[in-house]
């Protein structure tokens, strides 16, 4: 009978750190969409003169917004010179509409989780990179060269896989993978 594989405790380990940073980064994008579902149930659209309302910029204003300061003076604050030329764009956004006591609510406990979770992130992403032992360092410069793979994916990819030298060959590897197409003849 055929040994299963069965990954040391170390690479375990390691592959529940990204499999859980995993779930906090789709529950970070909830979070988000819920935000901005708050936003526009309200009336306030920032996607035309904001991007990313989760970028730095972004973020400043939505945070200024959640605690009620002066819109002007958070506009002002601003650190992009490319979103303080849009400032009537989003004063006319957030003046033309107003948040119900409860949207606020909603927003806040919003913002607070979000905040939560990037600072989980973070924290997993630190606990990623502390548990990467030098044999995993050629690996992931190896995954990173190949175009549109980020050192982020290159991680979950060697945590999903494990130690690739456990393969034969490069096809057993893809076969493992469910990547290598079957083929079968018509009868």
């Amino acid at each position: 009978m055929k040994s299963s594989r069965i990954f040391p405790r170390r690479d375990r380990e390691f592959r529940d750190l990204t499999r859980n940073r995993e779930i906090l980064v789709q529950t970070r994008t909830t979070i988000k969409n819920r935000i901005h579902k708050i936003l526009d149930s309200a009336g306030i659209r920032l996607r035309p003169a904001l991007n990313d309302l989760f970028g730095k910029s972004g973020y400043h204003l939505f945070q200024g917004l959640a605690e009620q300061k002066d819109l002007e003076a958070t506009l002002s604050t601003l650190l992009s010179p490319r979103i303080r030329r849009r400032a009537d764009q989003i004063w006319e956004a957030v003046q033309e509409s107003s948040l119900s006591p409860l949207q606020l609510h909603l927003r806040k406990t919003q913002l607070a989780l979000f905040e939560e979770i990037e600072e989980k992130v973070t924290y997993l992403e630190f606990l990623i990179l502390a548990s990467l032992g030098d044999d995993h360092t050629e690996d992931i410069a190896i995954c990173i060269s190949v175009p549109g793979i980020s050192s982020t994916a290159a991680m979950t990819i060697l945590a999903e896989v494990g130690d690739v030298r456990d393969f034969a060959s490069a096809d057993r590897l893809v076969s493992w993978a469910g990547l290598a197409p079957s083929v079968y003849p018509v009868r």
